[in-house]
């Protein structure tokens, strides 16, 4: 296949330009080296040491 743009990389930055680009028009392919979600991710996803569940103290005011 072809494709005009290669994005190194399916992260949250990665998959945001692909997408924008992709609505532009453009043929693209992400590549990626991990071939499953990172367990850190999921850890922080599932709350298990709080990371992602912080509330912004300045919100509580």
């Amino acid at each position: 296949m072809d494709y005009a743009v290669v994005v190194a990389g399916g992260g949250p930055v990665g998959l945001m330009l692909a997408c924008e680009l992709r609505l532009g028009g453009a043929r693209v392919a992400v590549v990626e080296r991990l071939t499953e979600v990172a367990p850190t991710f999921l850890r922080e996803r599932n709350g298990e040491d709080g990371a992602g569940n912080a509330i912004n103290p300045r919100s509580e005011r």
